[in-house]
């Protein structure tokens, strides 16, 4: 301080003036100063204030804006509430309404269901016993067929016997003291028929001579043995046939040849026991080329044999 003022001293008196001066202009400024920053306080003050006071408000409205918006979001939802427990109520009341009337159709149907399946079964059941009474009947009429079948091949054999009978009558056939067969046969001036023979005891068939018929004679002759022949393997299944012929004509051939076709069948279907020799006189070489060629036509064992003169 004594500093200050020793210097102080020493300042001249104009230069004091001006310090002065220059003082009270720094004391003004200070005071315009303080005066501007007490101002600016005050205004600083009151605009925090008046901000605060805004921000209040603002609060008070946004509380009080949501507490609105609350309110009204929360009638909203009550609303929304409301509508979705009348949609529901709704909602259940019709299935409510659809189970009973999709329930009282399925009963229904269910009811239907179960006439027609009782129908049904009761068609099938009456069919069946039908069925069953049909298949007796079928048993039946399949017996009696069976019977009648029986009883026409037991009539046909009769038949046929009776006609073995009346063709043995009409070729004037005649038993001999052997229990055999013989067709009498006449001699023309014209031609000549072979003797035939079926003995039964012997199981043997002999037909012998000269056979130059005509196509009538010639059924007359060899027709009877193919009837006979039937009933004759009915009786027995073995049979040996010779043929001792010394000529025969074309129409005797095609005879001769039909039984042995019927030998062929016996033979391969029926397994009979049959056996044929064709006797030529040694020398003969056509005779023996004839009876080669019915050996090789017959499927049952068939000899050529020779005979001396």
């Amino acid at each position: 301080m004594e500093d200050w003022l020793h210097i102080a001293s020493q300042i001249p008196d104009f230069a004091k003036g001006a310090i002065a001066v220059f003082i009270s202009l720094l004391g003004g400024w200070g005071i315009w100063a303080k005066t501007k920053k007490n101002v600016a306080k005050q205004e600083s003050g009151a605009a925090e204030h008046e901000t605060k006071t805004v921000e209040e408000k603002v609060e008070q409205d946004r509380k009080r804006g949501t507490a609105e918006d609350f309110k009204t979001l929360r009638e909203l939802v009550n609303t929304l509430q409301q509508q979705m427990i009348k949609m529901q109520t709704e909602h259940l009341e019709q299935n409510q309404k659809m189970s009973e009337k999709y329930e009282d159709r399925i009963e229904k149907l269910r009811n239907d269901y179960d006439g027609q399946i009782k129908k049904l079964r009761k068609d099938f059941d009456e069919l069946h016993i039908e069925f069953q009474q049909v298949n007796r009947n079928s048993i039946t009429l399949n017996n009696q067929l069976e019977k009648i079948l029986t009883e026409k091949a037991e009539l046909e054999r009769v038949v046929a016997k009776k006609n073995i009978e009346i063709m043995a009558l009409k070729s004037e056939l005649e038993h001999d003291g052997t229990f055999g067969i013989r067709i009498r046969t006449q001699e023309t001036r014209s031609s000549h028929v072979p003797r035939i023979r079926l003995d039964q005891y012997k199981k043997l068939l002999i037909i012998e001579g000269s056979s130059t018929p005509d196509n009538a004679a010639a059924d007359s002759i060899f027709k009877p043995v193919l009837a006979l022949l039937p009933d004759y393997f009915e009786r027995t299944n073995e049979l040996a046939v010779e043929f001792r012929l010394t000529f025969c004509n074309t129409i005797s051939i095609r005879r001769i040849q039909a039984i042995i076709d019927f030998f062929n069948t016996q033979y391969r279907e029926h397994r009979r026991s049959i056996s044929a020799v064709w006797f030529y006189e040694e020398g003969d070489t056509d005779w023996c080329e004839q009876g080669e060629a019915f050996r090789e036509a017959s499927e049952f064992p068939f000899e050529v044999k020779a005979e001396k003169k």
